[in-house]
């Protein structure tokens, strides 16, 4: 109450909203992870403060202006820029989260991410500069190795290239 905002007006727009979609309390409530006491109390203007957060996912749910409940704005529809960008930011984060998991990280993959997560930017940028530099002389080593079937071993040891250990003595590329 005392941060400037009339809760009985958003009360009344989520309750508008809500009935303009067909939705009941319950199913709003399960989707934005409240109780259906907690939208009544948020429809009947009796919470003294609703949280940006929340405000946010009743939009959201809705598909309504989030500054539209706040009674910021006299449009209830979403702008179209703001929905084509919030669906496009899904589409990618979906397609994102997929190939996450199709990269079946192992738990020491995850642990560095987390770790990651947690450093500042100055942390961050030395570990990309030697993640970088790591998969750089990965990525060559690999261009210049040159897989050899067992015929072509047994070639190779004929010809005195190889030594007992099978280790190539003249197989590697000289980049110029």
């Amino acid at each position: 109450m005392g941060d400037g905002r009339d809760y009985n007006l958003i009360g009344k727009r989520i309750e508008e909203a809500r009935l303009l979609r067909g939705m009941n309390k319950v199913t709003l409530a399960k989707r934005i992870g409240k109780s259906p006491s907690t939208i009544t109390r948020y429809e009947r203007g009796e919470f003294g403060k609703i949280s940006i957060g929340d405000i946010k996912n009743i939009a959201d749910v809705l598909s309504v202006n989030p500054m539209w409940l706040e009674g910021k704005s006299n449009n209830m529809e979403v702008p179209k820029d703001v929905a084509v960008f919030a669906t496009s930011a899904m589409y990618m984060n979906e397609k994102r989260h997929n190939k996450i998991i199709a990269m079946n990280l192992t738990d020491s993959e995850l642990s560095m991410i987390e770790k990651y997560r947690f450093l500042d930017e100055h942390g961050k940028d030395m570990t990309d500069t030697v993640i970088e530099k790591e998969y750089n002389r990965c990525k060559e080593e690999a261009e210049n190795t040159i897989e050899l079937t067992d015929e072509q071993i047994e070639r190779l040891k004929l010809e005195k290239y190889l030594k007992g250990s099978q280790e190539l003595l003249v197989a590697r590329k000289v980049k110029k």
